[in-house]
């Protein structure tokens, strides 16, 4: 499904768009390190800095209770850790060219900059699996199906609440995750990369609207 001119970008105008729009809600609304990820995020401070896997006082000075370390695996912490170590050589650096003072203790590296390196982190990870999903389906089945999957994924599944409001969660950073499509109609639906809470609305969504939508005969 082609349009003339400029329009045949126009979904993907849109999406950078919506992609923007959280990029600076996140900003003003998120939580920060919260639940969960407060575990993630004190492995990787942990390691990083105290080179061990003894986060309880990471846990103190986020304010969270004390859980079993085995509960919850690093997680996310994979995914932060490039910038989440960039943050940190910038600081040593800066510090040591007396650019700043490097806060000491424990709360080197819970704080600040490394903290926006983590969700940040989160919302790249999730903005790139939204514009894989999208740029499949626009492949697929066009533009319009595919701007309408994209919109519907993100906003009508808890997506939107992690990465706005909970990016240290799992689910913004566990994006893409595989899933495959199964057959609607007759036909097959092409596979697609998910997190957890969108996969089942999102294969309904992409498969119902596609193989509807489309006239008889087209691919």
């Amino acid at each position: 499904m082609t349009m003339p001119g400029g329009r045949r970008t126009v979904d993907l105008f849109i999406l950078a768009l919506l992609l923007l729009a959280v990029l600076f809600a996140q900003l003003k609304l998120s939580n920060g390190i919260t639940s969960d990820g407060s575990l993630y995020f004190a492995h990787l401070r942990s390691i990083v800095f105290d080179h061990d896997l003894e986060i309880a006082p990471e846990l103190d000075a986020l304010h969270q209770p004390q859980r079993p370390h085995h509960v919850v695996p690093i997680g996310p912490a994979i995914v932060w850790a490039p910038a989440y170590l960039a943050v940190a050589a910038v600081d040593r650096i800066g510090s040591a060219a007396g650019a700043w003072t490097r806060t000491e203790g424990i709360d080197l590296g819970l704080t600040g900059a490394y903290v926006q390196a983590a969700v940040l982190s989160s919302f790249f990870m999730m903005a790139a699996g939204l514009i894989v999903l999208h740029l499949r389906v626009r492949r697929e089945f066009g533009s319009s199906i595919a701007i309408a999957t994209s919109v519907l994924v993100f906003g009508a599944t808890t997506l939107a609440w992690y990465v706005i409001f909970e990016p240290s969660m799992t689910m913004p950073a566990s994006v893409p995750d595989r899933y495959t499509c199964s057959k609607v109609s007759g036909q097959t639906c092409p596979e697609f990369m998910f997190s957890w809470p969108t996969a089942p609305l999102a294969k309904r969504i992409a498969s119902d609207t596609a193989c509807t939508l489309l006239p008889a005969g087209e691919p």
